[in-house]
């Protein structure tokens, strides 16, 4: 192990391919009927089998792959956490390395695709229907992946006696898309297949980056805790009441995926 008992060596990239099994699939099924009826779960014959088609495309055409790195935290402030490969400037990330505990800070960045030519496949859909539903399967299986990945890098941060935040990726909250330029410059996105378009998309389209911070404690780890944006479509926690002000509450908008 290296410093502070970690087995992932700092600036090593670790590739991870999640094993497409059963519960995989009954985990992609639930969330990709979950998007396409509102969390109702409810649909149409018509969907349904629209949705079973897609499942058979996505998990043929799909190569599931994730990496991720570990970097030292050299600094923050109000506006930004300062790694090695670059600046995350998102002051809603850097609330959560001002709350942070213990000797030491990491950055986790991470890069997961769905693979193959699914994106292909999602693109040749002559239905309308059948386009619309593969395009949500393909989405929800990215995240699955991401999920997965996310869950193997956590464990081994586990066993070296830190904890973890919630991932945050470019485009999302007050994280410019933009700074995919950090997340690609700690990854080998070509090993697994990614790369970067001039405007700062990714190709497999179903694929995600992030980053996420580390440390021996982390009171705060989800920055819509902190909040007070009403009505955000990317909110995943209400947020806390100020100190004084009674119960904790969730603001409008509640809880997003």
């Amino acid at each position: 192990m290296n410093r502070q008992g970690l087995r992932i060596p700092v600036g090593a990239m670790n590739k991870v391919w999640p094993a497409v099994d059963s519960s995989f699939e009954e985990s992609l099924m639930a969330r990709a009927l979950d998007a396409l009826t509102g969390g109702t779960g409810r649909a149409n014959p018509e969907t349904l089998r629209a949705l079973d088609r897609a499942m058979g495309i996505a998990l043929e055409s799909s190569k599931p792959v994730g990496a991720y790195a570990l970097s030292d935290v050299l600094g923050f402030d109000g506006r930004a956490v300062s790694t090695r490969e670059g600046d995350i400037h998102s002051p809603m990330f850097a609330r959560l390395a001002e709350k942070a505990a213990g000797g030491r800070l990491v950055a986790v960045y991470m890069l997961v695709t769905a693979g193959g030519t699914l994106d292909e496949e999602i693109r040749g859909m002559d239905s309308l229907l059948d386009r619309y539903v593969l395009d949500a399967v393909g989405s929800e299986l990215a995240e699955i992946v991401a999920d997965l990945v996310e869950r193997d890098w956590t464990g081994e941060l586990a066993a070296g006696g830190l904890e973890a935040s919630v991932r945050v990726s470019p485009g999302y909250c007050d994280w410019v898309l933009e700074g995919q330029d950090v997340v690609f410059a700690a990854l080998d996105a070509g090993a697994i297949g990614v790369r970067l378009t001039p405007s700062y998309l990714m190709v497999p389209v179903k694929s995600v980056s992030s980053v996420s911070l580390a440390a021996e404690s982390l009171p705060l780890k989800v920055p819509c805790t902190v909040c007070g944006r009403e009505g955000c479509p990317y909110r995943r926690a209400g947020r806390q009441a100020p100190a004084g002000a009674g119960a904790a509450g969730e603001t409008p908008g509640g809880m997003s995926a």
